[in-house]
């Protein structure tokens, strides 16, 4: 295949390349959310149709000669469009249209020399049977299949964490002009061949001894009917509705692990090029059971959460991707046509692939309050693997044996009986989420959910909590969630506020606190009279829901101020207008899902803050996260600059209605970190932990944050947080000093022992009620090791001393010591 190979090789490559490319150059411009990747992804199979349509018109429109003279012309035309960085006069100007934005920013920069690198398997593959009409050209679909798992899977292991994205696009632009050269020659030695013309009359002409090799090789030489046609289309469809799905299932639903996305589009990926490397990869009676059993599962394990484990979950999300992706592609080898229709096949599947992108990216938003394209998809893909077994079953019934015909037939009334149960059971589903949630909303960013409990009532995005409220009025102005007064954007607002009485210039006056991310507005709750807080909040939906269902903005005193849009966006813009915000506190907590967005983490990002920020203001960072590091990046960040950056850790408490959080603060004055409150909460870095990061707009890898594989030891006195010890003081009975002594001793204690023997103290002020009457210290002792996941005394060692003020007296217990 030789320069054919090379070419259509590399063309797969740059194609796979320039995605992740342009899509992390414009992430910082549009919110760095999950829905950036998917009208990427849109856009991309939208333009590989345009270059599928323009390789298909060419080829059979015009003589070979020209042909290859007009794609020299393209060719040439495309380079002057280089180098494919957009302007920073691209960034939009507000949040109100963002698909559009991307779609018209990525066809202006990067459109053409995608089209073209598009058009190259068909074309060069239709040039290629008719230099060689004795070799089948779809192998080559295989190996640019294979160039584009190798490109998709380079990026993030090799690519990005070597390579700032300046440098990316310089490089990827000499490649480009490389593939330009090589395509030019491949369309210099068509146009020179002499028997071209001739084996192209044969080819037309439907020549015996190629229509045998097409036979051989399963290729339908005949006219591809309507049947034919449909079914390209639906089989192509409904694996790119699934690909995307699934993708969306398993960030929101499972874990959104840093670039999640690979797995499932390597697995598409690798169904494509095993499907057309060889007939023999793809076995029906293997991979329609597969698909079954592995949807049954699936489904079974939406329905009862807590069937499988995270793990398990993941991983049967792939299996059923790559079952229906084998069957979808394993079905269009079965009917793919002869060489002569070789550019309508790939159009017809270009076309499908970019209705399924649309279907999923843009109409689905639009009719569906949730990501149940997954549970629609997964019923069609079903449907059509029935179908495809019918009518290839009616094609051929000579050819069928009776063993063959009794298989298909219990196939189908095992399928059938499944399939039954199957969308009985999605359909279950989404009757639970339905009467599970008050209201959901979707649109570009995220499906947003209102939860109402018992006592509290929830805002839910993806698969995490982003603010509570208790619902008895009584407690409503409680600060819950990831922001008590405990936590570390408390204290930080506790501090500001101690710094500001120290300051006669301004002791009189209020606190300015700025939040990037609004939530349910609980931040709101911490404020107090005189203060002003001002939101900066890129999702429309988050602000009508939080403003509908949450009563924090209304009862707290402070002036309130929303700001819609991208947060550093709109930073940057007050920058220029000279706006400078100073603010005391500036929070930023702006995390959907255990997602990252990198921009708001970066060093010319925290330059901005920092601008924002009154001299001795501090930037709190909601760092809480089960798969990245980001406390290594923000001191890191902290650290370049000679600032001060502090953790602060609080527990779950169900009593207080907060949850557990990480925080780091970051702050140039000195005395913030010395002082009593700061120095008695805080969880200081250890040795064995990660070292600094810095992350900058050109260069930021998230594998250098990934957090290393957790200690899945039961003991959560061993890798209990805060270096081995709680001291929970609700009651507040505790002065700093005695608070600072017992830290003192439970650290001790905890290095003494190795880390077996840790310390625990709780203070209440009334012990817990239940059925009428107070808990008893057995009781609540069980109550407390339930609710901070300790392990039960004499499974490890540990000390528990509970101080609890009740009916007058004061109590101490000791387990283990």
């Amino acid at each position: 295949m030789g320069w054919y190979g090379v070419t259509i090789f590399l063309s797969a490559f740059l194609l796979f390349q320039v995605q992740p490319l342009m899509a992390k150059f414009i992430l910082p411009w549009f919110g760095g959310g999950a829905g950036i990747w998917t009208a990427c992804m849109v856009f991309f199979q939208c333009t590989l149709l345009v270059g599928y349509a323009y390789a298909h018109l060419l080829s059979n429109s015009l003589p070979l000669k020209r042909q290859a003279l007009i794609h020299i012309i393209v060719l040439c035309l495309s380079i002057v469009l280089l180098p494919i960085t957009p302007e920073a006069s691209w960034k939009p100007a507000d949040a109100n249209s963002p698909t559009l934005d991307i779609l018209l920013l990525l066809l202006v920069n990067v459109g053409v020399p995608f089209a073209v690198l598009s058009a190259t398997v068909p074309l060069l593959s239709r040039w290629f049977s008719l230099s060689h009409p004795q070799r089948s050209p779809y192998r080559l679909y295989a190996l640019s299949n294979t160039g584009s798992l190798l490109a998709l899977l380079s990026y993030p292991f090799i690519i990005e964490p070597n390579l700032g994205l300046t440098t990316q696009a310089m490089n990827w632009s000499l490649a480009y002009g490389v593939f330009v050269l090589l395509c030019c020659w491949c369309a210099f030695r068509i146009s020179t061949i002499k028997q071209a013309v001739v084996l192209n009359e044969l080819v037309q002409g439907n020549d015996n001894q190629s229509a045998d090799k097409a036979a051989r090789s399963g290729e339908v030489d005949r006219a591809p009917g309507r049947i034919d046609t449909v079914l390209w289309l639906a089989l192509s469809t409904t694996a790119s509705v699934m690909l995307l799905a699934s993708t969306h299932r398993i960030s929101h639903d499972v874990a959104v692990i840093p670039l999640m996305w690979i797995a499932p589009l390597a697995l598409y990926l690798l169904s494509f090029i095993l499907c057309f490397d060889h007939s023999w990869w793809y076995k029906r009676w293997l991979f329609v059971p597969l698909l079954v059993i592995s949807a049954f599962l699936v489904v079974s394990s939406m329905h009862w959460t807590k069937l499988l484990q995270i793990e398990g979950k993941i991983i049967a999300y792939l299996v059923l991707l790559f079952a229906v992706c084998m069957v979808c592609h394993g079905e269009l080898v079965r009917i793919k046509p002869g060489a002569r229709f070789l550019t309508r096949f790939y159009l017809v599947v270009a076309i499908g692939g970019a209705l399924g992108g649309i279907l999923v990216a843009v109409i689905a938003p639009l009719v569906l309050d949730d990501f149940w394209e997954y549970q629609f998809g997964l019923i069609g893909a079903c449907l059509l693997a029935m179908l495809c077994v019918y009518l290839d079953r009616k094609r051929q019934p000579r050819q069928t044996s009776k063993r063959a015909v009794v298989a298909t037939r219990i196939t189908w009334g095992v399928s059938t009986i499944l399939l039954v149960i199957l969308a009985v059971g999605l359909t279950g589903t989404m009757r639970r989420d339905l009467r599970k949630y008050t209201e959901m909303s979707r649109n570009f960013y995220d499906v947003v959910r209102i939860k109402e409990g018992n006592i509290l009532r929830i805002m839910v995005s993806g698969r995490v909590e982003h603010g509570t409220q208790f619902i008895k009025p009584a407690l409503r102005r409680i600060a819950t969630s990831y922001y008590g007064h405990e936590s570390g954007i408390g204290i930080a607002i506790q501090e500001a506020r101690r710094l500001r009485l120290l300051d006669s210039s301004s002791a009189d006056s209020g606190l300015r606190i700025g939040g990037i991310g609004l939530g349910t507005g609980t931040m709101a709750a911490l404020t107090e009279p005189g203060d002003e807080i001002r939101f900066y909040e890129i999702n429309p939906d988050v602000y009508r829901l939080a403003d509908k269902y949450f009563s924090y903005m209304d009862d707290t005193k402070a002036d309130i101020e929303v700001v819609f849009g991208d947060a550093r966006l709109s930073l940057e813009r007050e920058v220029l207008n000279g706006e400078l915000q100073k603010f005391d506190v500036l929070a930023v907590d702006a995390f959907t899902s255990d997602a990252v967005p990198l921009h708001l983490l970066t060093r010319e990002a925290m330059e901005l803050y920092y601008q924002h920020l009154e001299p001795n203001g501090l930037l709190a960072i909601h760092v809480s996260n089960n798969y990245v590091n980001l406390s290594a990046v923000v001191r890191g960040l902290a650290n370049e600059t000679g600032r001060h950056a502090v953790r602060i850790y609080t527990p779950r408490s169900a009593r207080s209605g907060t949850d557990y959080a990480f925080w780091v603060i970051v702050a140039r004055n000195r005395s913030f970190v010395e002082s009593e409150l700061v120095q008695a909460s805080i969880t200081p870095w250890t040795e064995h932990e990660s070292l600094p990061i810095v992350w900058t707009d050109d260069y930021a890898s998230l594998w250098q944050a990934v957090v290393a594989e957790k200690d899945h030891s039961d003991s959560r006195w061993v890798s209990a947080p805060n270096g081995g010890m709680f001291v929970i003081d609700e009651a507040g009975l505790l002065s700093y000093s005695a608070y600072l002594r017992l830290l003192e001793i439970c650290r001790l204690l905890y290095h003494q022992t190795g880390g077996s023997r840790a310390l625990m103290v709780v203070t209440s002020n009334k012990m817990p009620e239940q059925d009428g009457r107070d808990l008893s210290f057995d009781e609540y002792s069980q109550q407390l090791y339930k609710e901070y996941k300790l392990n039960v005394p004499g499974e490890v060692e540990g000390i528990m001393i509970l101080f609890s003020v009740a009916h007058g007296k004061a109590s101490i217990r000791f387990d283990n010591f």
